[in-house]
């Protein structure tokens, strides 16, 4: 187990991550937004949408969220614990996506 001090600086560093992601990630700076996932990062969207590897998940962003696309994320209230090297994290999410295209408008939210 970590000291406190140390345990809050790791969770303070976890939650900066987690802002920067959604900050590059709703700007399409793709090449620093692949900076805040390991090269195995492991993500899904839905059943059918899965990566195993930072390349193949930041090409997919790169189309999906092209220029015609506007994404506003929103995290907060975050819940991290962290154990050594390891941590686990759990954030109230509120998403708003703009397809220009099609003149749709979709909110999310998720933990």
């Amino acid at each position: 187990m970590l000291p406190r001090v140390e345990q809050s600086q790791a969770i303070r560093e976890i939650e900066q991550l987690k802002y920067r992601y959604l900050r590059l990630l709703d700007l399409k700076r793709w090449d620093e937004f692949a900076d805040t996932l390991t090269a195995d990062v492991d993500a899904g969207y839905g059943e059918r949408v899965r990566f195993g590897r930072r390349d193949e998940l930041v090409a997919y962003l790169r189309t999906a969220a092209g220029p015609g696309v506007i994404t506003v994320h929103h995290c907060h209230h975050p819940e991290i614990t962290v154990d050594g090297d390891t941590a686990r994290g759990t954030w109230a999410l509120q998403d708003t996506v703009i397809v220009l295209e099609h003149r749709v408008l979709i909110r999310g939210a998720a933990f």
